[in-house]
């Protein structure tokens, strides 16, 4: 009995962990490795849930998860749901302090408490990263910068994230992009730690890994969308300038010139005409999407970065209350 006290004392109480699985029908889950990381979870944090994304059609896994293990929240979706928007799922719902998100197929491969360990004391968003990934990495990594992301093809499904990143990253424009890939923004520090165990081979098949991918991509590139219509207005800007310059060339060589041929100062002002109405009209369709875009985006709003303070309102209660407390591991007189 008192060994059973001494280790429920000693399980640390002053966080609560969450831990939350992204699986499909075709990534079926380890119930050893599951099991595994519960009792090793349990063990060390007294206050801990785990949450797992799975279709609100696949009857069976949900049996099978709710019977494995206390501390389970099950959070239905709809089947077909992308995965960067189940991690986005399991953003919203968590409560923890700190939230490591991870996938069936990487579970044995990933010390989480040493990363629930490195999150707390370095208060960053840790991703796991392979040493070697495919040869479009460095494509893919240059379309994420367009997009404000920092895009990698070798990272991980596991991700770690302490309370103070996850408030930052849902105020994102683009949150099941942000939950995925680190945003490029200095107020929410990013470290990248490799994994040097060999990959495991992921169940399902091929073509829809592929669309998968492919969904990605095409939400990437409307996420740089800002960045577009940047450069649309100023090459609209640059258009009608250099009309205006062909209508003043234009004007100029008519003036000039003691003989013009029929017909090209009335063509050439028409078309100087029509393209600098053409690059004003951009130019305005563009600032207006854009002043549209930051007006939707809350991330401007995020100023306050981090607090410090010297209340201790819980350790003040016990005195103001006249409470006794009882420590029998001390040897104290019971209450």
């Amino acid at each position: 009995m008192t060994g059973a006290m001494t280790g429920i004392a000693s399980r640390r109480a002053d966080i609560f962990v969450s831990i939350g699985l992204i699986g499909t029908k075709d990534e079926p889950v380890p119930a050893d490795e599951l099991a595994a990381l519960v009792r090793a979870v349990d063990a060390r944090f007294r206050y801990w849930e785990l949450l797992f994304v799975a279709d609100a059609d696949d009857v069976a896994l949900q049996d099978q998860l709710l019977a494995a293990t206390r501390n389970m929240r099950l959070i239905k979706v709809r089947p077909g749901t992308p995965g960067y928007r189940r991690r986005l799922c399991i953003v919203n719902e968590a409560i923890g302090d700190i939230l490591i998100i991870s996938g069936p197929e990487e579970l044995g491969q990933v010390d989480l408490l040493a990363l629930i360990d490195q999150c707390e004391a370095s208060e960053s968003m840790i991703t796991l990263r392979r040493p070697k990934g495919a040869w479009l990495t460095a494509p893919i990594a240059a379309l994420g910068r367009g997009a404000g992301f920092r895009v990698d093809s070798r990272d991980m499904v596991t991700t770690a994230f302490p309370r103070a990143v996850i408030s930052r990253l849902l105020k994102h424009s683009d949150a099941p992009l942000a939950v995925r890939f680190p945003p490029m923004d200095r107020n929410v520090p990013v470290q990248v730690q490799l994994c040097e165990t060999p990959p495991r081979a992921r169940p399902g098949s091929s073509i829809g890994k592929t669309f998968y991918r492919l969904g990605i991509l095409q939400q990437i590139v409307v996420s740089s969308a800002p960045k577009i219509l940047s450069l649309v207005m100023l090459l609209s800007l640059l258009v009608s300038f250099a009309a205006i310059l062909f209508a003043a060339y234009a004007v100029t060589v008519w003036l000039t010139f003691a003989r013009v041929q029929p017909g090209w100062f009335t063509t050439s002002m028409l078309l100087g005409m029509t393209a600098m109405f053409l690059g004003l009209a951009i130019f305005g369709v563009s600032i207006g999407i854009q002043r549209l875009l930051d007006l939707s985006s809350t991330l401007n709003d995020d100023d306050v970065l981090d607090e410090v303070n010297s209340i201790d309102l819980f350790g003040s209660a016990a005195a103001e209350l006249n409470i006794e407390i009882d420590d029998q591991r001390a040897g104290a007189r019971p209450a």
